[in-house]
């Protein structure tokens, strides 16, 4: 598939935070950057001595984790103008959303994706710390004051996506969507490509110098059929 010619390919390694800022750099040869989208992830491995918990693949255990961190800091120290972020994460990661899951679903989560997971979480910990918000299970400390003006970003800057139980299916436009901070009750599965329209349907097409938030919503949504 050919790419539209204001289309810019510029390759980092998110674990790299020289790589990032490159490539931040050659990127903003063409222009303001108004918003990221982070979908940062990598394949569990199956073996034998991990029974039925599989790891991450070696050297991306902490890919969501670490490679957050270095986006973050890149942002703070190579943009004059900071863009709003959008990062995929996933329902089922903190206590709350872990318990409203379908009992089959909790299974599955605790067996199958407990390291992918663990990485979420603490990548959601730094997201809920660096925008100062507020979590009993990424940031409950953030209900002061003091802790929110440290924040070292605008909170309304920020969408964190959680969908459910990813799936290969078409583009419906037909899912559920959580209150800002909130979960799902019933939250089974969610395409891959309804979590691409919801992004899209989150971006303010008419950003600029009157508007200059990226964002229609902030916060973390759970996104689910």
């Amino acid at each position: 598939m050919s790419l539209p010619s204001s289309v810019h390919l510029h390759q980092a390694d998110a674990l790299s935070i020289s790589s990032l800022s490159c490539a931040f750099q050659s990127i903003r040869k063409h222009g303001k950057v108004d918003l990221i989208v982070s979908s940062l992830g990598a394949l569990p491995v199956f073996e034998w001595k991990g029974g039925l918990k599989p790891r991450l693949q070696a050297g991306l255990e902490r890919i969501c984790a670490d490679g957050t961190k270095n986006l973050l800091d890149v942002m703070r120290d190579s943009t004059a103008h900071t863009p709003a972020l959008i990062v995929v994460s996933s329902n089922g990661i903190g206590h709350e959303s872990l318990e409203r899951l379908p009992w089959i679903l909790r299974v599955f989560y605790h067996h199958l994706l407990t390291y992918p997971h663990a990485d979420k979480h603490e990548m959601e910990e730094l997201l809920h710390r660096a925008y100062g918000l507020h979590s009993n299970d990424f940031n409950p400390s953030a209900k002061s004051s003091s802790e929110r003006s440290a924040a070292l970003f605008d909170p309304s800057k920020l969408l964190i996506v959680r969908p459910s139980l990813l799936t290969s299916g078409a583009r419906t436009g037909k899912y559920r969507i959580s209150e800002a901070g909130s979960t799902l009750d019933s939250a089974w599965t969610i395409s891959r490509e309804d979590v691409g329209h919801f992004i899209a349907e989150s971006i303010n097409e008419s950003a600029g110098e009157a508007e200059p938030n990226a964002l229609k919503r902030s916060g973390a949504y759970v996104v689910s059929y």
